[in-house]
This record gives C-alpha cells, sequence and structure tokens, in this order.
C-alpha cells in the first residue's frame, strides 16, 4: 500500500499510538477534579500546552484545546461575530478558502454579516491591491489560508498582515494554519496573527483534537458553554489522552523537521521531473513541496485515482466532478484553471514517511494507465 494523501489525514506515529492508548486506560481522572491525582494530571496537562505554546512561538494561556481545525474556526468566525457584529460587520475570505472557512462565512451571511470573497490570482494568491479595496471601517475580521489545501500555495503574510493592520486597525486576522504546521518553520508572534487554526491528525497526531489559538485580549464569545472548563473558553471534560497525543507529535514534528524536508523536497524534485515525461502539468509554482496539484489534460483525475486504487495507491483529486456535470474543485475554478485541467487534476500530497521505491512504482503505474487512457480515447 503506497499513501500520497497526507493532506487529507496522516497515519498517527507509533509514540502517538502508545502514549493516547496509555493515558486513556492509566490517567483516566478528570483534570477538574479536586483531589490529588486529578490535579496532578491537570499539572501535566499544563506542561503539554505550554510545549505546545514553545513550538508555535506563543503562550500556552493562548491556546485553546478543541475537536478540529473546523470547530476553531468557526469559533474564530462565529464568536467574533457574536461578539463585535453589530459594530463591525464585513468578514474577508478568498475563494480558494477551505470548506471550513467559506460554509460558516455562508451561515453568517444569512445573520447579517458583509462577506467578501476575494477572487484569487491564476497564481493562487490573494492580490495585496484587491484586499486593500475590501478593507473598510467596519471590517471586523480577514481569514488567510495559509498554505492552500488542495494547491499548496502559500499565502505572503508579510506583506497582507501589515496591509491588513493599516488599512482597517479595528480588523482581527485570523490565520488557517492547518497544512503550515509543520511544513514551514514560523512563530505565532511574529506573524502577527489574532487567532489561528490546527489540527493533529494533519501532524501524525490523533483525530479528533485541534487547537485555538487566541491572542490576549482578542475575546470571541465561546460556542460551547457547560462548566468552565478552559477558563470558559471552552467547556466540556478536558480530554487529556488526545491532548497528550498532539503534544507528542508536535515535538516529533519538530525535531525531524530538517531531516523531514529534505526528504520531501527530493521527493518534490523526482516527482516534477518524471510526471512531466507524462505530459503532467504542474498548476502551481509557489507552493509548499509536500502538495502537488498535478493535471493531466484531457484525462477525468476520478478515473486516474480509481484506476490506481485498483494498485493499491492511495491520492487524492482535487475534482468534485459529478457525471455529466462539469463542475470542478471550486479552489481550482476560483484560480481560473482551465476546465479540460481542472477535471484531470491529481493532489499528491507527501511525507517523509513515503519512500523512493514508492514513488517510483507510482511513476511506474501512472505511465501505465495513462497509456491504457489514452488508448481507449484514440
Amino acid at each position: 500500500m503506497i499513501y500520497l494523501d497526507h493532506c487529507a489525514t496522516t497515519r498517527p506515529y507509533s509514540e502517538v499510538v502508545t502514549a493516547v492508548s496509555t493515558a486513556t486506560a492509566a490517567d483516566f481522572w478528570n483534570p477538574s477534579s479536586m483531589y490529588r491525582p486529578a490535579k496532578a494530571l491537570d499539572r501535566r496537562r499544563q506542561a503539554a500546552l505550554q510545549s505546545l505554546a514553545s513550538l508555535l512561538g506563543c503562550q500556552a494561556e493562548e491556546l485553546i484545546q478543541t475537536s478540529c481545525a473546523t470547530e476553531s474556526t468557526n469559533m474564530a468566525l462565529k464568536g467574533l461575530f457574536a461578539r463585535y457584529g453589530k459594530r463591525l460587520d464585513r468578514i474577508i475570505c478568498c475563494a480558494s478558502d477551505h470548506d471550513a472557512t467559506l460554509a460558516t462565512c455562508d451561515y453568517l451571511a444569512t445573520h447579517g454579516a458583509d462577506i467578501i470573497r476575494l477572487k484569487p490570482r491564476a497564481d493562487g494568491r490573494i492580490d495585496p491591491a484587491d484586499l486593500v479595496d475590501a478593507l473598510n471601517d467596519r471590517t471586523l475580521l480577514v481569514s488567510i489560508l495559509h498554505v492552500n489545501n488542495e494547491t499548496g500555495v502559500v499565502q505572503d503574510l508579510e506583506t497582507l498582515v501589515p496591509l491588513i493592520r493599516e488599512h482597517a486597525p479595528k480588523a482581527f486576522i485570523h490565520g488557517d494554519l492547518v497544512q503550515s504546521w509543520s511544513r514551514i518553520r514560523f512563530s505565532l508572534r511574529r506573524l502577527d496573527l489574532d487567532l489561528a487554526s490546527f489540527s493533529a491528525h494533519k501532524i501524525h497526531g490523533p483525530k479528533g483534537v485541534g487547537l485555538l489559538y487566541r491572542k490576549a485580549k482578542v475575546l470571541p464569545d465561546p460556542l460551547i458553554h457547560g462548566g468552565g472548563q478552559q477558563k470558559g473558553w471552552r467547556s466540556g471534560t478536558d480530554n487529556w489522552p488526545l491532548l497528550h497525543g498532539m503534544q507528542i507529535a508536535a515535538e516529533i514534528q519538530a525535531e525531524s523537521f530538517v531531516q523531514r524536508k529534505a526528504k520531501v523536497n527530493a521527493h518534490r524534485a523526482y516527482l516534477s521531473k518524471e510526471l512531466t515525461k507524462l505530459a503532467a502539468v504542474f498548476n502551481f509554482s509557489d507552493t509548499v513541496a509536500e502538495i502537488c496539484s498535478v493535471s493531466f489534460p484531457g484525462l477525468r483525475g476520478e478515473t486516474i485515482l480509481h484506476m490506481l486504487e485498483e494498485e493499491e495507491i492511495y491520492l487524492s483529486t482535487a475534482s468534485a466532478c459529478q457525471t455529466g456535470s462539469g463542475k470542478v474543485s471550486h479552489v481550482l475554478q476560483a484560480c481560473g484553471v482551465p476546465l479540460d485541467r481542472a477535471q484531470g487534476t491529481l493532489r499528491i500530497s507527501l511525507d517523509a514517511l513515503n519512500t523512493e521505491a514508492e514513488l517510483e512504482y507510482l511513476v511506474q503505474t501512472l505511465k501505465a494507465k495513462l497509456e491504457q487512457l489514452r488508448q481507449w480515447q484514440s
């Protein structure tokens, strides 16, 4: 089995599986309880948040444990609109953003929010001039997807964030850093974001846990009310095993960053060379090495995907085609990728766990499948 869909999810590290299993069995205490074992567990929980904060470049008290990045994004957008929406109602996002942002914006639009969806340029990036034109004195929030989950395109936060601060000083800035985490070195403090969303299962951690970074004095309304856990930001019994698993995964990723990047860069260079020989088109150039949006014009990405699946090669397609509908991924559509390329697009998302032998087998298999498809078409 060859797995090349690491943007969708990642295999948990064995250390993570062991940590979660052990914590579930042994550390079953409720950290909010008053007796000694529970208080000791709560101290371990605070230490885990401190470790994560050190890796992300923020303070432990600025991190809220959530169930996933989708919840984090919902809390950021809905929470700010609930608190400030009567006087600041404009929310700006990009048409190529993740559905967690776009669907939340659609919901807020039904409650009076003025939603602006910027159209990305053909290179997948936000045009700074378009952003400035969209900013006004009623702008509440600008949400930016740092690394696009389909294309791998990296938004230039160093340019965009200062523009927002200059032209809409009351606005908050939210970053979707799900695909950035462990693929790009960053510090939340240096990025100057007000909020940011993270997910553990994209970095070889467990599913069902994520983080919302909330800069001190940024006050979105909580989504979940109850017993007042996490200082009232997210009520509900603290899930120590999943937090511990996320901590372990993040520490492993940080320690192995240089080696991982070198390996993935080599994988990307090999694929770029070999897939080009197969008449593949790489749709975007300024991307992280881990995410390849590759098109085979005139063919159907879903067809290629299922042909590879028969050989136990698993990847994804950026196409959301339905039979006879001609629909394509909203991301590729927003970036103006031509229809024949968009329909023939595969997303290959790499990881350091992949081997040279796996990629060689992918190329050999893909070559055979493409020849078969093109023979059928002739």
